[in-house]
């Protein structure tokens, strides 16, 4: 294949700053802090700040309009046009950038808790509003739908790419917490690169499931159980 310049970013990550470049057909193509790949922008410290920042821009600028007519909605349409043109950007690659620290997620909870006081005309803090319409935040929501990738996963239900991803932990004993999986070892467990991973949360999150949930058969199961609790997650977020 022709390399295509224009195609091509470079990025470092990490916190060292590298002022290096590529050189294609003669074309010099510095490095930068932030890329966008596939709708995604990715920073060099990984923090996916920028495109939650970007991401919750567009949403306030929707709910500003939308706001302008909610007197001519009903609570049916309005709740329609938020979930579709609102919140749906959340729904979008979650695996990725979910862990975006409580600056992060600060964020995302006042843009949500905005699109919530929009929905029902009420002024209730966020908390409130959750309960009072039945749902959980957007951070629990990704949470539930990590542990649906880990379960595809450990039963070979998702893509083959994924398979091998995660190892149940073997044990001499028999234990009662259900299967449990093995943690990734990192040389530096408070190293944001390190326990911010894929793997790392997920498997986390995963082994603090109760053994009844672990332990259920099909996926529709699991999804049906994942609705009665809320996942115990470590990460910055949440502690």
């Amino acid at each position: 294949m022709v390399a295509n310049p224009s195609k091509f970013q470079l990025i470092y990550p990490g916190t060292i700053n590298a002022n290096s470049s590529l050189c294609i057909d003669n074309i010099k193509i510095a490095s930068v802090e932030v890329v966008k790949l596939l709708g995604v922008k990715i920073d060099s410290n990984l923090s996916f700040i920028p495109h939650v920042t970007e991401l919750c821009k567009k949403s306030n600028q929707k709910l500003v309009a939308l706001r302008r007519i909610r007197n001519f909605l009903t609570d049916e349409q309005t709740k329609l046009l938020i979930n579709a043109y609102i919140l749906s950007p959340f729904n979008y690659c979650p695996l990725i950038w979910m862990f975006c620290g409580k600056r992060g997620s600060n964020l995302i909870e006042k843009c949500h808790h905005r699109a919530l006081r929009v929905m029902i005309k009420s002024g209730l803090d966020y908390e409130a509003l959750l309960t009072d319409c039945n749902i959980v935040n957007i951070h629990t929501r990704n949470l539930k739908i990590l542990l649906c990738e880990v379960f595809k996963s450990i039963h070979n239900l998702g893509p083959k790419i994924m398979h091998d991803i995660f190892t149940i932990k073997q044990s001499v004993y028999s234990l009662r917490n259900g299967q449990s999986l093995a943690l990734p070892s990192y040389k530096k467990y408070n190293s944001a690169f390190g326990v911010n991973t894929f793997d790392f949360r997920a498997v986390s999150t995963w082994n603090k499931l109760p053994p009844s949930i672990k332990n259920v058969e099909s996926l529709v199961s699991f999804k049906n159980a994942l609705k009665t609790i809320a996942p115990i997650c470590t990460c910055r977020t949440c502690t």
